[in-house]
C-alpha cells in the first residue's frame, strides 16, 4: 500500500527498474486483444510503467500480448492498453508494462502514485482498499480453466 517493494524474479532489483513499485490492493480486469474474454483480477502492485496482477487463468496471456486493463481502487479508475511482460504461472500472477494511456487515464494513474508516495512517506500503511465492482459495471465475464 504505499511501501516499495522488491519481488525476486519479475526484472531484477528496484534498483533496475523503470519505475518505482507500490503495493496496491484493487480490482482488474484483463482482455487480451484478440479474444472477448475479459478476465476478473487483482492487483498486487502498481507503478507509472505498469502492474503486477493475479487473474484466475493464464491460458490467454503471452508475453508481449497486448491487453486492454482496467484497475479500480476506492480512489481512483484507469484504463490502460498493456503489453505483457512477464508471467508467473504457479502464482497465476500477470506483470503488466502500459502502453497507452488516455490523458484522464494518466492523470489517474499519477494521483494514485502520488497519494502512495504519500502515505509511505508519512508511514501510514494502508491507503488504498478494494473497491468491488458491481456486476453491472463490467462486461460478462468468461471464467475459463487451465485446461483451455
Amino acid at each position: 500500500m504505499g511501501i516499495e517493494i522488491e519481488m525476486p524474479g519479475n526484472g531484477g532489483s528496484a534498483e533496475h527498474r523503470r519505475a518505482r513499485r507500490y503495493r496496491l490492493l484493487g480490482q482488474a480486469t484483463a482482455r487480451p486483444l484478440d479474444t472477448d474474454v475479459t478476465m476478473p483480477g487483482r492487483v498486487i502492485d502498481v507503478s507509472t510503467s505498469g502492474c503486477l496482477l493475479v487473474v484466475p487463468c493464464l491460458a490467454k496471456f503471452d508475453i508481449d500480448t497486448f491487453v486492454d486493463v482496467c484497475v479500480t481502487t476506492n480512489t481512483a479508475t484507469f484504463r490502460a492498453l498493456a503489453s505483457i511482460r512477464h508471467c508467473v504461472p504457479n502464482h497465476w500472477r500477470v506483470g503488466v508494462s502500459f502502453v497507452n494511456l488516455s490523458r484522464r487515464g494518466q492523470e489517474e494513474l499519477a494521483q494514485l502514485i502520488d497519494a502512495l508516495e504519500a502515505a509511505k512517506r508519512s508511514g501510514r500503511r494502508h491507503t488504498h482498499e478494494v473497491t468491488v465492482l458491481r456486476l453491472a459495471e463490467q462486461p460478462p465475464f468468461q471464467r475459463l480453466s487451465p485446461a483451455n
